[in-house]
């Protein structure tokens, strides 16, 4: 999967045909607005390469700048810090991966839902596995800004597990969900600290065997 960061630049840029376009004329007969958005999407983007080949905590603020082929005066007309540019780029990523596991998802039965969801979703980490490694175990106790993101993340992602808003579930299923969701998340954590030891079928597998409690989530939506 190529990553692609989505902003609000009417252009869905991927990194190789962001970092191709590299001089100043790039900016001539723009709006100000809309060079400022294309200069934050190439700083995201270039982000995702830096920190994927030497992790957050070795990244300057610098080094994404000089990857991006901008000043630092670029960087914080957009972000505040690094975190805020880590938060966003990650932002970014996850709802590219839901985005991409719900087109999955609608091509296949109900009951298959829950499998698909997971075969894909571990697939993306294997098929790139230092970005795995940046945004989801390095990424973890950087600061509590970043943690809350991972909190919002698994929320996310819980939503769409259970194919439904997290306010439709009681108190009680909406903890179950989220505890369900970490559960798959740690199951990740801890495939990529073994270097993708196992097979992904066995990883499916076992994650698959939360499907009893998530299934009875969406039954109890159904009846209601």
């Amino acid at each position: 999967m190529t990553i692609q960061i989505v902003t609000s630049y009417p252009v869905r840029l991927s990194l190789p045909a962001i970092m191709a376009q590299t001089t100043e004329r790039r900016w001539r007969g723009r709006g100000a607005d809309e060079r400022k958005a294309e200069r934050r999407a190439l700083l995201m983007a270039a982000a995702v390469k830096v920190y994927s080949e030497r992790g957050f905590r070795h990244s300057s603020v610098k080094a994404v700048c000089d990857e991006a082929g901008l000043t630092e005066r670029y960087f914080y007309e957009s972000f505040a810090n690094s975190e805020d540019m880590l938060v966003a780029v990650a932002s970014a990523s996850l709802e590219h991966m839901v985005s991409e596991l719900q087109a999955k998802c609608d091509a296949v039965a109900r009951a298959d839902r829950l499998e698909t969801i997971l075969f894909h979703y571990y697939g993306m980490l294997r098929k790139q596995p230092a970005h795995a490694r940046a945004f989801l175990v390095e990424i973890r106790g950087i600061s509590p800004v970043v943690d809350a993101y991972l909190e919002t993340a698994t929320q996310r992602f819980a939503e769409v597990v259970v194919d439904a808003p997290l306010d439709r579930l009681s108190r009680t299923d909406r903890m179950v969900a989220i505890g369900a969701v970490g559960a798959i998340v740690h199951i990740a954590l801890d495939w990529i600290l073994s270097d993708f030891a196992s097979p992904i079928e066995d990883v499916v597998r076992a994650a698959a065997k939360l499907g009893s409690i998530i299934d009875g989530i969406k039954k109890k939506l159904r009846i209601a």
